[in-house]
C-alpha cells in the first residue's frame, strides 16, 4: 500500500480509505479523521455548514487554530452506483483536479485529502481566510463611484480572466462555472482569485473555441447584470492574451453573447419549474374547506427590496389557519375596495416572523369569468407564479409569499394572494411630485433623482420586454419606488395581475406599454417632456449602438399618448354624466299613457 494511503476504522468500526496529498498533510491529519469525516455528529460552533445540496454538503470546521472545509459527496441511484464501483466518486475525482490545475499554477484552496466510507465520499482542504464568494464581492462594489473601488473592480476582472484562461489551458471544463465558485482573497491589497467545487469538471486534450466560449458564457451570465459592456470586453480582452486563442475579439464577444443568451433561456427554465415544485424554496399547502395553494419556504433570487427570511410548512399552516380571517384583523387597513378586489394592508406573524403583507382577495365578477377560471389557474396563483418568475430574472417586483384558492370540482370560488410589502416604499406618482416639484430639495439634488429615476424606467421597461413580459395596465399607479439614504431610487412593479408572458413581446405590445407609462407620466406636472424623451431614449438605447434616431419614435408616441387621453377624457365624461344623472330624469317625466 502507498505510504500515502491510510485505511481507518471510523465510527462503529467501518473501514474507511483515506488518501493524502503528501507526508505533511498525513501528519496533520492522521489524529483527526473521526473529527472530520464525520462532522454531521459534531455540528456546532466548531462545525458549521456552509451549503447543502442533494449531491453534497460543504462543511467549515476547526481544528485548534486551523480551519478546514470538508466537502462530503453522496452517490444515489444506479449510474452513480456503477461510477462508484469504478472508482469515479466526486471527492477523488475533485482531488484529482485540483492536483492537474495546482501543477498548472491555478490558484485554488490546498487540498490535503481524500476518503471514502460506504456510499459517502469526502474531501478535507485547507479553509481561505479572510475571503469572500466572487458574486458577494461583486454586488458590494458595483455602482461605486469611488475611483479606488473602481480600480479594484477592474483588477479582479482582469484577474478572474486569467484565472479561466488557465483553467481553460490546462484542459478543464466547469461545468458550474459562476461567481459563486470563485472565491476572492486580498493579499496585500491585491486581489487573487480561487476556483472552488470542482467536483464538476470534465478533462479534454484540447478546447475548441465553441466549448471555451459556451462556458465563459456559463460565468458572463450571472454577472450580466452588474457588468458593463466594457468591462466584459476587457474580460474577453485579458482572457484571449493569457490564452493566445485566434479570432478577433468582437468575434468572441459575439459568440459569448449567443451562448450566454442560450443558457439564459435553459436555466430560467429551470428556476421556473421550481416554482411549481415541492422543494427547500417552493411547497404546496392544504388547509381546511377545500383550501390549498403554494407558500414561499426561503428565497434564493432576492432584489433588493425582499427579504431573506426563511419559514416552515408548519408555520404557515398555523399562520393561514382561517385564510377568511385574514381579513378581520383589527390592524388592518383597506388600500383599495373595488367590485374587482379588496385589498388590505396588515401584519402578518409567520412562525417567529412578523411581516408587513398585503392582502388581496379578488372578486369573481362575472359568470364568464368563473367559468374561464375552471381551465386555468386563479388571479391569485397566476400572480404567484409570475412574481417569482420576475425576481428570478432580477426584476424587482413585490415578492409573493403566499397564495391560495378554494375550488369545488373546476370552479374557483375564492382565491387569496399574500404579498410582502416593500419597505420605505411610495407610489411613483408620489414621489416624483414630492422630490421633483418641491424647490427645498435643491436643484442638484431633484436634476439627479429626475435622470436616474427617468432612465431606470425606461431600462425597467426595456428587461421586461427582453424577458417576454407585457404589462397591458403599465402606470406610475402601479409602480413603488423604494429610497433610502445609502443607494439611489429603486423602482418595484406591483399588480401582477395584467401582467402576460410570451415567447416574443410583439412591436405594438411593447410601444402599447410605452404609452400607457408616457399617458401617466402626464398627470405629473413635475415630469417635464425633456425627463420623458430621456425615458425614452433610456428604453430605445442598445449597446454600442452609436447615435439614436429617436424622433420617429417619439412623433409615434405622442399621436398614440393623444389617442389615449381622447378615449380616457369621453369615457370619464360618460361615467360623470350618468353620476350626475338620476334615472328618474329619463323615466319620470314621461306621460302615462300606456
Amino acid at each position: 500500500m502507498d505510504s500515502l494511503t491510510l485505511v481507518h476504522s471510523l465510527g462503529k468500526g467501518s473501514p474507511a480509505k483515506i488518501r493524502f496529498a503528501d507526508a505533511d498533510a498525513r501528519a496533520e491529519l492522521v489524529a483527526h479523521m473521526d473529527e472530520l469525516c464525520l462532522p454531521a455528529d459534531r455540528e456546532g460552533p466548531d462545525v458549521i455548514r456552509l451549503k447543502t445540496v442533494p449531491s453534497h454538503t460543504l462543511w467549515r470546521c476547526r481544528l485548534g487554530d486551523r480551519w478546514y472545509y470538508v466537502n462530503h459527496f453522496y452517490r444515489r441511484g444506479l449510474r452513480r452506483a456503477l461510477a462508484r464501483v469504478i472508482r469515479l466518486n466526486g471527492s477523488e475525482q475533485e482531488f484529482d483536479h485540483i492536483c492537474r490545475l495546482a501543477q498548472r499554477g491555478v490558484p485554488m484552496p490546498e487540498v490535503l485529502a481524500t476518503g471514502r466510507l460506504g456510499g459517502l465520499s469526502w474531501m478535507v482542504s485547507r479553509a481561505v481566510a479572510p475571503a469572500m464568494p466572487a458574486d458577494l464581492w461583486h454586488q458590494q462594489r458595483a455602482g461605486s463611484t469611488d475611483p479606488a473601488v473602481q480600480r479594484q473592480v477592474r483588477d479582479a476582472i482582469d484577474a478572474v480572466a486569467e484565472l479561466t484562461a488557465r483553467m481553460h489551458n490546462a484542459g478543464v471544463l466547469h461545468d458550474d462555472l459562476h461567481a459563486g465558485n470563485i472565491l476572492l482573497q486580498d493579499r496585500d491589497g491585491t486581489v487573487v482569485p480561487m476556483l472552488t467545487d470542482l467536483h464538476r469538471m470534465r478533462c479534454r486534450y484540447r478546447l475548441s473555441r465553441r466549448v471555451s466560449a459556451k462556458n465563459l458564457a456559463m460565468l458572463m451570465h450571472g454577472r450580466w447584470h452588474l457588468t458593463t459592456r466594457t468591462q466584459r470586453m476587457a474580460f474577453l480582452k485579458r482572457y484571449l492574451q493569457v490564452t493566445s486563442s485566434g479570432g478577433s475579439l468582437y468575434g468572441w464577444a459575439e459568440m459569448v453573447e449567443y451562448f450566454a443568451e442560450a443558457h439564459k433561456r435553459k436555466l430560467y427554465r429551470s428556476r421556473d419549474r421550481h416554482i411549481s415544485g415541492d422543494n427547500k424554496y417552493f411547497t404546496g399547502i392544504r388547509l381546511h374547506d377545500g383550501w390549498r395553494g403554494r407558500v414561499v419556504l426561503a428565497g434564493k433570487w432576492l432584489t433588493k427590496t425582499s427579504s431573506a427570511l426563511a419559514f416552515t410548512i408548519a408555520d404557515w399552516q398555523t399562520a393561514l389557519a382561517e385564510p377568511a380571517g385574514l381579513f378581520d384583523s383589527p390592524d388592518a387597513v383597506v388600500v383599495n375596495d373595488s367590485p374587482g378586489s379588496l385589498v388590505i394592508r396588515r401584519p402578518l406573524t409567520v412562525g417567529e416572523h412578523t411581516l408587513d403583507v398585503y392582502v388581496t382577495r379578488n372578486n369573481l365578477t362575472g359568470r364568464g369569468k368563473a367559468f374561464l377560471n375552471a381551465f386555468h389557474s386563479s388571479r391569485a396563483m397566476r400572480a404567484f407564479r409570475l412574481g417569482h418568475t420576475l425576481l428570478t430574472r432580477r426584476i424587482p417586483t413585490a415578492r409573493p409569499l403566499a397564495a391560495l384558492e378554494r375550488r369545488k370540482w373546476p370552479m374557483v370560488f375564492d382565491n387569496i394572494l399574500i404579498t410582502e410589502a416593500v419597505a420605505s416604499a411610495q407610489p411613483l406618482k408620489q414621489f416624483l411630485n414630492r422630490w421633483f416639484g418641491d424647490d427645498s430639495a435643491g436643484h442638484s439634488v431633484r436634476q439627479e433623482l429626475s435622470r436616474g429615476l427617468l432612465l431606470q424606467l425606461g431600462r425597467l421597461l426595456k428587461r421586461l420586454h427582453g424577458h417576454g413580459f407585457a404589462h397591458r395596465d403599465m402606470k406610475a399607479d402601479n409602480l413603488m419606488v423604494q429610497w433610502t439614504a445609502a443607494q439611489m431610487p429603486q423602482i418595484v412593479l406591483v399588480d401582477l395581475d395584467v401582467l402576460s408572458q410570451h415567447r416574443r413581446v410583439s412591436r405594438r405590445q411593447m410601444f402599447a406599454d410605452l404609452m400607457r407609462l408616457n399617458v401617466s407620466l402626464l398627470e405629473c406636472p413635475s415630469v417635464s417632456r425633456t425627463g420623458r424623451l430621456r425615458m425614452l431614449l433610456a428604453y430605445l438605447r442598445q449597446p454600442a449602438c452609436g447615435a439614436i434616431h429617436f424622433k420617429p419614435y417619439w412623433h409615434q408616441l405622442q399621436r398614440w399618448s393623444a389617442k389615449k387621453l381622447s378615449r380616457q377624457i369621453t369615457s370619464r365624461r360618460k361615467k360623470q354624466r350618468r353620476i350626475e344623472t338620476p334615472k328618474s330624469f329619463y323615466w319620470g317625466s314621461l306621460p302615462n299613457t300606456w
